[in-house]
């Protein structure tokens, strides 16, 4: 069985794939120099942005931990840097994409999430269709390390073959919560811990039972999260972002738009 064939079997079966070495040293040290630039660019806000996501870190203690306000997210960071939309269309990411999605390949959205030292955040149980359901569950999630991301510092954990359970509840007395409800243990004894090294990447079904832990290292964690999704499905009243489809990061990264309405990023 060649390699494609292999990853179309795992993707199907568990429904997420893990691949190593997806970029070069070269690759890493160019996006990582744009990676600190942001973390400059949160150190002169006084409070969250629509594009930086800030954590204040003034109550802790300990003077050699990050003191003042952190970027710990950045929203749609390819549209503010050419190197990361490049990485968004490089055919290395899409050509393992597209064992899930098809020829016809959308970017629905990206971050990057920065874990820093000590702290960071814990993101339990969840599938991120319930952020944003559409009409067909054809999207999937791409995560790109630039640092290796290792137990300590929290790394990914995933329920293999749980995207066939369909969505699951996420809501607590009738308001959305973002993370599964009820008993979890079942999915606590199935979880893959899946620790990368800086170049890896990780795909995963808007499905896919999903979570990570704080990052308890003296380390940072960097990673890029990319979301694509089939031009197909469209999104559906109710999800997190809008009812409309009118994100300009809708943008058509490989195929053709049935619909003909999605901006090219070609």
């Amino acid at each position: 069985m060649n390699a494609r064939k292999g990853r179309e079997a795992q993707w199907e079966k568990e429904g997420y794939l893990a691949v190593e070495d997806l970029l070069s040293e070269d690759d890493l040290a160019k996006l990582r120099y744009r990676f600190d630039d942001f973390a400059r660019q949160g150190q002169y806000l006084s409070e969250s942005t629509d594009r930086f996501k800030l954590t204040s870190f003034e109550s802790i203690s300990d003077p050699s931990a990050i003191q003042g306000n952190a970027v710990q997210v950045v929203a749609e960071p390819h549209e503010i840097d050419g190197q990361i939309m490049e990485l968004a269309r490089d055919s290395r990411i899409l050509d393992i994409v597209e064992i899930a999605l098809g020829p016809n390949i959308q970017l629905y959205y990206s971050m990057v999430f920065m874990k820093p030292p000590s702290v960071g955040n814990n993101a339990p149980w969840h599938q991120d269709f319930s952020f944003y359901a559409h009409t067909r569950a054809d999207l999937v999630h791409v995560q790109i390390y630039f640092d290796d991301s290792t137990v300590e510092n929290g790394c990914l954990r995933i329920v293999p073959g749980s995207r066939k359970l369909g969505l699951l509840n996420h809501f607590k007395d009738g308001v959305f919560t973002g993370e599964l409800q009820g008993d979890t243990s079942q999915y606590d004894e199935q979880e893959v811990v899946l620790p990368m090294k800086a170049g890896g990447m990780v795909m995963w079904h808007t499905m896919t039972l999903h979570r990570s832990y704080p990052n308890k290292s003296t380390k940072q964690r960097r990673a890029l999260v990319l979301a694509y999704k089939n031009p197909d499905v469209r999104l559906m009243g109710g999800a997190w972002n809008t009812s409309a489809e009118v994100r300009s990061v809708g943008l058509m990264v490989r195929g053709q738009d049935p619909t003909g309405q999605l901006l090219s990023a070609h």
